[in-house]
């Protein structure tokens, strides 16, 4: 589960910052009035939606995924630093799908949202080691009294 939130959180965070600049590059083009430059134009801008898309739904799915790991498996610290990636990387996303990416202004904060996504996804996985050590002590400790330890429900049955 961490090493999926993991990777759809640094691919969210390319995918948007990607989707971004193929949307900034192909609206212009779409303007020309030379149609095989609109074709291509329009081609970059529906290839750069879907990877935004992409990226929204990796997002979401991450959001969730976080959420859970709070509530099922008692590991509130790392939920919380994988949901505010999560976060991020919708909103780098969201500001992608508005063709706002650059180097200036308000264009500047998908590459921040998305650095700062990937950024705290490595945070989360150097903070996941120790996390998931206690997590493992509580199903060999359930195991050792007999029990039968609920992997979804992180809790001895």
């Amino acid at each position: 589960m961490l090493e999926n939130m993991l990777m759809m959180l640094m691919g969210a965070a390319l995918a948007s910052f990607a989707g971004g600049l193929l949307v900034k590059t192909g609206k212009p083009m779409t303007q020309s009035g030379f149609w095989p430059t609109v074709i291509a134009g329009w081609a970059l801008v529906i290839a750069g939606w879907a990877l935004i898309i992409g990226a929204i739904i990796a997002s979401i799915a991450v959001i969730k995924m976080s959420i859970d790991l709070m509530t099922k498996y008692g590991q509130a610290k790392l939920g919380t630093i994988y949901l505010i990636a999560g976060i991020a990387a919708l909103a780098a996303a969201g500001l992608a799908l508005a063709g706002a990416v650059g180097s200036t202004g308000a264009a500047a904060l998908v590459g921040y949202f998305a650095g700062a996504a990937g950024i705290l996804a490595m945070l989360g996985s150097m903070a996941a080691g120790s996390a998931m050590k206690d997590y493992g002590k509580g199903a060999a400790q359930c195991q050792q009294n007999g029990g039968t330890w609920d992997k979804d429900k992180g809790e001895c049955k």
